[in-house]
């Protein structure tokens, strides 16, 4: 398989509906200071946290070295912790997809952490777009897409498909296990941010394969620990004085096979806006395709099911379905 293009991280840009990040000159000089400032004191706050939270599991799964006392850790450490308002905001939008993502991530024996690359990506927004040509929830390119198998087309682009996109990130990190770096994680991260050729680079430069001693660009210095920072801090968030949003362990949506081309505005209803229904599906311009699949809330899936059995639009056996009048109620 030939080397995939680089796939562009997200981190530089200002993050959409009001996400900001540090200046970029300030990053730098953070990073070539010798000193970094230490993590002040923060009171924990104390709460219970239910057994079937979904950080609970995924706590069980983190398998990487944190790295939380070096310094470019900390710092983002202590970023988080002045910033508690990013990482609500992050996880408002990670909120409908962690639960896909971290059992996909899961599912492949692979370490927790990678769950959280798409808050460092896009904010765990899967219509983020940036000016490279990056798109979705994992800033994939075109080109990156295509050598993942993914096929972009005018009506269906799968890197903002929640699904899709995070299949192909996952192979994509498979592919890097098997012919490169062998389940070194920390390398694998930098060279989804700057690619193969650019750390095998400096890997020969500095003859060391440890990420925090090579000359990458700063950017990438940057990336790592950015992402080690939230895992440390999910992984102890009381030691760490913030408080995570309850996100229980269960899937917040569900997927539904159609059987011919359905337009997402007309299954709008009073319980289920168009607006809704484009944000759980920003990989289709306005229709879903024969044979594609339609993503909607778990509370609505029956309702939207029973509707699409009514037009003859759903897919597969549909005869255990029961549907009454009030879930087939026409829509606009």
């Amino acid at each position: 398989m030939s080397q995939p293009p680089l796939l562009r991280s997200a981190i530089t840009r200002r993050l959409r509906r009001g996400h900001r990040s540090v200046g970029w000159m300030l990053l730098i000089a953070l990073v070539m200071s010798p000193l970094m400032p230490e993590p002040s004191e923060f009171q924990a706050p104390t709460y219970h946290e239910d057994s079937h939270s979904l950080w609970v599991h995924m706590r069980e799964s983190f398998a990487l070295d944190h790295h939380i006392d070096n310094p470019r850790v900390r710092y983002w450490i202590e970023w988080y912790q002045q910033h508690p308002d990013a990482i609500d905001r992050y996880m408002k939008d990670a909120r409908p997809w962690l639960y896909h993502v971290f059992h996909e991530v899961d599912a492949r024996h692979v370490p927790g952490e990678i769950a959280l690359l798409p808050f460092i990506e896009s904010g765990y927004n899967p219509k983020a777009r940036n000016i490279s040509g990056a798109s979705g929830m994992w800033q994939l390119t075109p080109q990156a897409a295509t050598e993942v198998g993914l096929t972009l087309s005018r009506d269906y682009d799968p890197r903002n498909d929640p699904l899709e996109s995070t299949h192909a990130a996952l192979d994509y990190f498979q592919w890097l296990s098997d012919n490169w770096f062998d389940d070194d994680w920390v390398l694998m991260l930098a060279v989804y941010n700057a690619g193969v050729g650019r750390v095998n680079k400096a890997i020969r430069q500095a003859n060391t394969r440890n990420y925090f001693d090579l000359p990458l660009p700063t950017e990438t210095r940057l990336y790592v620990p950015r992402l080690l920072a939230l895992a440390a801090i999910i992984d102890a968030p009381e030691h760490y004085g913030i408080r995570l949003p309850d996100i229980p362990n269960e899937p917040m949506f569900k997927s539904i096979r159609v059987a011919r081309p359905v337009s997402l505005d007309s299954l709008s209803s009073t319980e289920l806006s168009s607006r809704q229904l484009h944000d759980f599906n920003p990989a289709y311009g306005q229709t879903v395709g024969r044979h594609q699949l339609l993503l909607v809330p778990v509370a609505q899936a029956p309702s939207i099911m029973c509707r699409l059995k009514a037009r003859s639009a759903l897919a597969g056996d549909t005869r255990q379905l029961s549907c009454d009048d009030k879930r087939v109620a026409a829509a606009p």
